[in-house]
């Protein structure tokens, strides 16, 4: 089912997307100049789109968090390797952790404690999504296909909300353009908490930039409280020892290194494009 509607002047055409659209067997569902979708089942039932375009593609999981999936341009699968090969269908974080990219949140986000019981990085990442929709269209920057969508999430006397993603692909490039809106359908203030978790793939020996304001003593820092659900070894607890000495010896991606399962930093201190140092401490 498909429809045309008037958005900001700019005629916009939407798919509503079904359920009866997809099956085992992939298929074309849509053709438009520079784009092509197919859709189809994983074994899980999980449903899946393959989005492309000449610059290349990637797999969203229209009704399961709207994640995407796998990300592959210019020749190159920019997902991390992970232990999942096909997407489960599941609301646990951990037991579908393998996507390109996670909306995380949005009532609580990060590591849960003996204090504070929320599931792993929220109820967005495996969300299910009562509404998903294609667009195409045009803005400033070109034509692009949109993948959309709505998750109504509400817990009885608790919160209740609407999370409504975009993610914009346009003709010929491989930039990806995503926003997230939520509204608020409770009488009552509701804490946001929101992080697009995003899980590359690393090219070895590569060297990896950041904002961090090198004129400062300590402009960065590893974390060092270990989370419930990571086993360290002795190996990592001594690889985390030498980058508190020197943070430095992350940024050459070097196989060796024993980033197993994760290490995290904190920048307290980052310089903008004009080279102006900001403090990102919290007082």
């Amino acid at each position: 089912m498909s429809e045309a509607v008037e958005s900001s002047s700019q005629a916009v055409t939407r798919v509503h997307l079904r359920s009866n659209m997809f099956t085992e067997k992939e298929r074309v569902l849509l053709e438009h100049a520079d784009f092509h979708v197919t859709a189809w089942f994983y074994d899980s039932g999980v449903a899946a789109l393959k989005i492309s375009n000449s610059a290349g593609h990637i797999i969203v999981l229209p009704f399961h968090g709207q994640q995407i999936w796998r990300a592959h341009f210019l020749g190159r699968e920019l997902t991390m390797q992970s232990n999942f090969d096909t997407p489960r269908n599941t609301r646990n974080y951990l037991e579908n952790y393998g996507g390109f990219l996670l909306h995380c949140g949005a009532t609580a986000m990060g590591v849960p404690t003996t204090e504070d019981t929320h599931p792993l990085h929220g109820e967005l990442p495996n969300a299910p999504y009562q509404q998903a929709f294609l667009e195409l269209a045009e803005d400033a920057k070109g034509s692009y296909l949109a993948l959309g969508g709505v998750y109504h999430h509400t817990v009885a006397f608790g919160s209740n909300y609407l999370a409504k993603p975009k993610l914009k692909m346009y003709a010929g490039s491989s930039l990806l353009w995503l926003d997230l809106t939520i509204d608020n359908l409770s009488c009552s203030p509701m804490e946001l908490m929101y992080m697009a978790h995003i899980n590359f793939c690393p090219v070895d020996h590569a060297l990896l930039i950041s904002s961090v304001d090198r004129s400062q003593a300590n402009p960065m820092r590893v974390r060092r409280s270990i989370p419930s659900h990571v086993m360290p070894s002795a190996a990592y607890l001594a690889f985390l020892d030498d980058l508190e000495r020197d943070p430095r010896a992350h940024e050459r991606l070097d196989p060796k290194l024993s980033f197993d399962p994760e290490v995290v930093f904190y920048i307290d201190y980052a310089s903008d494009a004009d080279g102006w140092a900001h403090s990102l401490q919290r007082h």
